[in-house]
């Protein structure tokens, strides 16, 4: 905050930031995120929102390594389009700019990390906690409550591909399958207490080195322990034989009549 913003032509400005950080590593890919809004309410045209992101290396080199695991097109199947805050803030590469792992609900304690808000928030009322009784919720801006007990994905939680798209050219789509973590996993199943080992098969981990040695990308059978396999809908799976249907008559099938199908 703090800095200056001046029209340089017809709808297009600038913004001069106060102060750079310091301390930072000026060899590292970082990304500006901006957002505006245009309030048309007077010729009743409601207001207008936008945002986008740029990234760059501080000392010039190019751009080799990004954040590109899920992209708007996505979220915005169900979400059209992706925003939040009063609508303000646009797009998942905006969203996960301030929704960082450091970043905890001071009144909850629930995490405010995008990996996790998103997965439990469309776990919602299937979470293991909400089902036991503790509600999900997250206090926002103006002590506002924001209760996602009773959320129900149409989709289904388990078909991860519904937001993990393989399809919407997302760099590292893949992801979800080849880096399982502690924090992303437990984010669903948060009955799990990966430091005791409660609800863990495999017993306590203190870390995520050794989650992919168990937990493949895909293994050889539905419901196993590989991230494909577990996440199968029942009525998915590769294992029912499915349903054969063949019309074998119609009678009565004039007009005005009650046809019966055979």
């Amino acid at each position: 905050s703090g800095g200056t913003t001046a029209q340089v032509g017809p709808g297009q400005y600038t913004y001069t930031f106060k102060t750079l950080a310091t301390g930072f590593d000026p060899t590292v890919t970082s990304t500006i995120g901006i957002y505006g809004s245009r309030n048309l309410t007077a010729f009743n045209l409601g207001t207008d929102y936008g945002s986008t992101t740029f990234n760059f290396v501080p000392n010039g080199s190019p751009v080799v390594t990004t954040r590109d695991v899920i992209r708007n097109v996505s979220c915005d199947r169900c979400h059209d389009q992706l925003s939040a805050h009063g609508g303000s803030r646009r797009g998942i590469a905006l969203c996960v700019m301030c929704h960082t792992p450091q970043n905890v609900d001071p009144n909850t304690g629930n995490l405010l990390d995008l990996k996790v808000m998103a997965h439990k928030i469309h776990m919602g009322s299937s979470l293991p906690s909400v089902v036991a009784g503790t509600p999900y919720q997250i206090i926002g801006f103006q002590n506002s409550v924001n209760d996602f007990s009773k959320v129900v994905d149409p989709a289904m939680a388990q078909r991860c591909t519904v937001c993990h798209d393989q399809t919407a050219g997302a760099k590292q789509a893949t992801a979800y399958l080849t880096e399982p973590t502690r924090v992303t996993c437990g984010s669903c199943h948060d009955n799990v207490n990966f430091a005791t080992g409660a609800n863990h098969p495999a017993g306590a981990y203190p870390d995520d080195t050794k989650c992919a040695t168990c937990h493949i990308p895909q293994g050889a059978s539905d419901f196993d322990a590989s991230i494909v396999g577990a996440h199968v809908v029942p009525v998915d799976s590769s294992l029912l034989s499915g349903l054969n249907a063949t019309i074998v008559s119609v009678t009565n099938g004039t007009a005005g009549s009650k046809p019966t199908v055979t």
